[in-house]
């Protein structure tokens, strides 16, 4: 396999997206810098800040999920799941506004 199909396969694997035309040139200088160590460039990008809000991200959607398992018996559908990561994520609510949130939901009155 050759140094793009192995950085474009890295990357792909840890964001779950396709890196562009601009982002995989620079990631080929990066893993020419450092030796073609395909641990290194891995290093590298979970280092990244994107790497960071996205570790932030999965880890508020594991919390929401987590209080629709406790408080509704079920799991998130995705929109609530997007839309309450959105609030923790973006517009700093704390984890007990989506408790709130839920416990005053129509769902959770009606059980």
């Amino acid at each position: 396999m050759d140094s793009k199909s192995q950085i474009y396969e890295l990357y792909s694997m840890i964001f779950n997206e396709k890196p562009d035309d601009a982002t995989l040139e620079s990631l080929l200088n990066t893993f020419n810098q450092q030796n073609n160590s395909t641990d290194n460039l891995e290093n590298y990008l979970r280092d990244s800040d994107k790497f960071k809000k996205l570790s932030i991200e999965l880890e508020k959607e594991l919390e929401v999920a987590e209080l629709y398992y406790i408080l509704l018996n079920r799991k998130p559908d995705i929109e609530g799941l997007s839309f309450f990561k959105n609030q923790l994520v973006n517009e700093n609510k704390s984890i007990e506004w989506v408790k709130e949130s839920i416990i005053n939901s129509d769902e959770y009155k009606s059980k």
